[in-house]
């Protein structure tokens, strides 16, 4: 009877600090990722809105081109002599686009440059399906507004972003038929260069383009559907960097209440050992281990889980500290043997408050601050606090 209600009571303490650290553990483990997911979602929201900035810089130049009359002249007559010193300025000396290519009113390419090949009247890079694609999409549009139109699309088998759109006049007899107006097409390639320059902005070191898929890419297609890549980067995980950073604090949580039901078990093992006599006695005793019990129980939770991680903790640190004190009165001059235990366990609680301390400090901001010390003196001091903590 002794021996078994003894099991019973370091069973269920044990029991019940199992329980504890693995709820707290748990909460941390969500926590870390939910920070991550939130982390990934702010990531794909800042790229997308950085690619869609570079096609609003595309769309507003074609807008500024497609009403110069000027232009609309020069495209009708396809007047070289005007074109290059004008319109193709923009690629071959200013490079404010990287290709430029112009359509009779048929979507016939008629002449192109790009920032590689300089001037080029072989547009054959233009493949069918293509040219297909942007005269069926403008002819869609009304000619009571300005069509500019954008996609993503493969130019001489790179990735690249084209904005394509009618040239108008405004001559007081504009052409009311959009078939019969020239067009023309502006495009950035997208080089490692520009797609590192979006990932700049936002702190992503290593946008870039690459085929294939994976958890945080963003896709681009063309106006058919067809896959031109993949954008992806490195996703940050800051709640796993604090996790990391956590492990050693957490590590000391989980064992002190261990090593402190550990002592507790042990001493009310042996104090129900001398305390039960006889069998009449048995009824006080279970309900003395009950009691106990419950009061390790107590002991063993470590407080509830909210947002930051080191506010929480600090609270079973003070409920630990309280608990070993109360048990070292009550188990004193009993002959234990507990007194070098109890001294280790707030030598421990100091040395957890301490490293609490310092992951605080990590998760602040604060301007860095640099002073000369005394390397010598602080390796002593070190030295001398670790060797305290060796067994004799």
């Amino acid at each position: 009877m002794r021996h078994k209600l003894a099991s019973q009571i370091g069973l269920g303490v044990l029991l019940a600090g199992l329980l504890s650290i693995a709820t707290l553990l748990s909460g941390l483990l969500y926590m870390a990722s939910r920070q991550n997911e939130q982390a990934l979602a702010a990531e794909r929201q800042m790229v997308a809105g950085g690619m869609q900035s570079l096609s609003d810089t595309l769309v507003k130049l074609d807008q500024d081109y497609a009403w110069w009359t000027d232009l609309y002249i020069a495209a009708e007559r396809n007047d070289l002599d005007w074109l290059k010193p004008n319109a193709a300025t923009t690629v071959t000396e200013n490079q404010t686009v990287d290709l430029l290519v112009l359509f009779d009113a048929n979507t016939v390419p008629i002449h192109a440059w790009d920032t590689e090949t300089g001037e080029n009247p072989d547009t054959s890079f233009l493949d069918a399906e293509f040219l297909k694609m942007i005269r069926d999409d403008l002819a869609a549009q009304p000619m009571t507004k300005i069509p500019v139109r954008y996609t993503y699309a493969r130019i001489r088998g790179k990735p690249a972003l084209v904005a394509y759109t009618r040239i108008y006049t405004t001559e007081e007899t504009p052409v009311a038929d959009g078939t019969l107006l020239p067009s023309f097409m502006m495009g950035f390639y997208l080089t490692e260069e520009r797609i590192a320059a979006v990932g700049a902005t936002y702190l992503i070191g290593d946008l870039r383009i690459a085929e294939g898929t994976a958890a945080n890419a963003i896709q681009l297609r063309d106006r058919l559907g067809g896959e031109i890549g993949n954008l992806i980067w490195t996703a940050s995980r800051p709640g796993t960097t604090i996790l990391k950073k956590a492990t050693v604090p957490l590590a000391v949580i989980t064992l002190l209440p261990l090593a402190i039901m550990a002592v507790a078990g042990g001493a009310a093992r042996r104090q129900a050992a001398g305390i039960i006599a006889a069998e009449a006695e048995a009824k006080r005793v279970a309900e003395r281990a009950q009691e106990e019990l419950v009061k390790k129980a107590k002991l063993a939770q470590l407080g509830e889980l909210t947002a930051t991680i080191a506010h929480e903790i600090r609270n079973p640190l003070a409920a630990v500290r309280t608990s070993a004190f109360l048990l070292g009165r009550k188990l004193a001059n009993r002959g234990l043997g507990v007194e070098a235990p109890i001294e280790r366990i707030e030598q421990g609680i100091k040395r957890c408050d301490k490293i609490i301390s310092q992951l605080i400090d990590y998760t602040r901001s604060r301007n860095l601050e640099c002073s000369d010390a005394a390397v010598d003196d602080w390796l002593a001091r070190v030295v001398e606090e670790e060797a305290a903590h060796l067994p004799e």
